[in-house]
């Protein structure tokens, strides 16, 4: 026996689909569907292909870790995928591209023209100048 709700559908079937803007087979499917598992939820799909097998990814993150400023152009046109695929595939292997920090190296005369200046203004209230006024005067003096 079929439902209340599955006869209700079935019985107004071809008015259902116009103000739905379905097709006719497409709400006779439904019911169809709502009459042998009893819902219209969805199903479990199929998760999608990966384009890039692990091969392909192992190779990529040999590379990164022999040389970690590899193009990821180069792997999408090698690969024949996007770039945006290979960064996708690259972060979920745990691969984040990060540069470093660019390090400032003084000369011995800048490192004891700071230690100077940190020393002679340690005490100096720097709350009321301005950047064009005293406080540049004082930097530009120790060669800061």
């Amino acid at each position: 026996k079929i439902p209340a709700e599955a006869q209700l559908v079935a019985d107004y079937a071809p008015s259902l689909f116009r103000p739905i803007r379905h097709n006719r087979t497409t709400v006779r499917r439904w019911v169809r569907r709502y009459e042998e598992e009893g819902s219209l939820t969805e199903r479990v799909r199929a998760p999608r292909r990966r384009s890039i097998n692990e091969d392909q990814l192992h190779k990529m993150i040999v590379s990164y870790q022999e040389s970690p400023f590899t193009p990821t152009r180069s792997f999408a046109q090698e690969y024949e995928v996007s770039m945006q695929t290979i960064r996708n595939e690259l972060h979920r292997a745990g691969v984040h591209h990060r540069r470093p920090a660019k390090k400032i190296i003084f000369t011995q005369e800048q490192k004891a023209a700071r230690v100077r200046f940190a020393r002679e203004y340690r005490d100096f209230d720097f709350t009321y100048a301005s950047a064009l006024g005293q406080a540049n005067k004082v930097v530009g003096i120790y060669g800061i």
